[in-house]
């Protein structure tokens, strides 16, 4: 149940505010509180929502404007009214969460966005639907600020992860989630969140991906990869890792953020086949691999059996010389640690990693001496 104020709120002494924010109830949208403001949010509003080019005057009238925020709200669409474009030039932060699809389509044609602002759109897809149409509109903004990178490309982090309980109890959907945050001061990071079946992420992501490749090719994005999850070795066209190679084959930087174990072991495996096995590595102009976890020394010690070289003498096969291991946070001990220095002798780098066992105490003992 909506509360709907009276007309006349405040009858002839309305305040001249700088920041709304309406939730779960409607307001009269003509009002004059509703001008000249700084920050605008509309949310979880699904009766007595305010019709598009009544939204379009409150923007039109609040020219300073630097947040807005639309999410969960019924939007009414008047398709008799041509369509108008309002100019916010000094918007920061744009946030526009499940809204209709056609409401989406409608409210992001509606206003100029400048590249250097902070948005976050958060869209659903529909098994049955066509993938190009149901993302083109969030995907515009990204391939507007993948026109303008002019200084690198910047770094692409993808996610995958459970959507929050409290949102939809009862759905099992995952969100995909794609996150461009460009280099140089005047384009602003991006996020696309789609909630959409797990089977999907993997195409949602690549696609998306894909909208941005045209404008890669004198320098490839970074890729960030956070809780990406194991597939069936067989299976390419499930794999993300594998995915991204056919679009960015290019790429220099990637980092494995809070993978699994059976995820970690499959990504290892793709980027360093085992010697002697004739397969191809992926991604073979890789110069940086980051690896996040809360704990190394699993992972470290199967990546070291991994690269064992068959014969006699039973060594490792070194990672490629020009490349750099960079571990970051988490824990890893003796073991792991020099397991991973006989792959990357010269090229492993840790950051913020605990130490434990016989490195801890190495550590301390190095720390009391240059104390005394």
């Amino acid at each position: 149940m909506h509360w709907v104020p009276r007309t006349n709120l405040f009858e002839d002494t309305a305040p001249q505010l700088e920041a709304v924010a309406v939730q779960r109830c409607g307001l009269p949208w003509k009002s004059p509180i509703l001008s000249d403001l700084r920050k605008l949010t509309l949310w979880s509003i699904e009766e007595h929502a305010p019709q598009i080019n009544i939204l379009l005057d409150i923007l039109n009238a609040s020219p300073r404007l630097s947040e807005l925020g639309i999410g969960f709200t019924h939007i009414q669409l008047d398709m008799h009214t041509p369509s108008r474009r309002v100019q916010l030039p000094h918007l920061r932060s744009l946030k526009v969460e499940y809204l209709y699809p056609e409401t989406m389509t409608a409210v992001l044609n509606s206003i100029d966005v400048p590249l250097s602002a902070t948005c976050a759109l958060c869209t659903r897809t529909e098994d049955e639907q066509e993938m190009t149409v149901e993302l083109a509109d969030v995907s515009n903004r990204l391939v507007a600020l993948a026109q303008s990178a002019r200084n690198g490309f910047g770094t692409l982090t993808m996610q995958m992860g459970y959507v929050d309980d409290t949102r939809w109890p009862e759905d099992e959907e995952w969100d995909a989630v794609l996150k461009y945050e460009p280099e140089g001061d005047h384009l602003g990071p991006l996020s696309i969140t789609v909630n959409a079946s797990p089977e999907r992420h993997v195409d949602i992501l690549n696609h998306l991906a894909g909208r941005i490749q045209p404008y890669t090719k004198v320098s490839p994005p970074k890729l960030r990869l956070v809780d990406i999850h194991r597939t069936v070795p067989e299976d390419d066209d499930a794999n993300l890792l594998f995915a991204l190679h056919r679009t960015f084959p290019d790429v220099r930087e990637i980092a494995l953020v809070g993978l699994e174990y059976e995820a970690m072991v499959d990504a290892l495996r793709r980027l360093f086949p085992q010697p002697g096995s004739g397969a191809s590595p992926l991604f073979s102009r890789l110069t940086t691999l980051t690896v996040n976890r809360s704990s190394h020394e699993n992972w470290a010690a199967w990546f070291h059996s991994h690269r064992r070289q068959t014969g006699k003498r039973g060594g490792v096969s070194p990672l490629p010389r020009n490349l750099t291991l960079r571990l970051e946070g988490g824990s890893i001990d003796t073991d792991g640690f020099r397991a991973l220095q006989k792959l990357a002798s010269e090229t492993l780098s840790l950051c913020n990693v605990r130490l434990e066992g016989e490195l801890q105490r190495a550590e301390e003992e190095e720390e009391r001496m240059t104390y005394f």
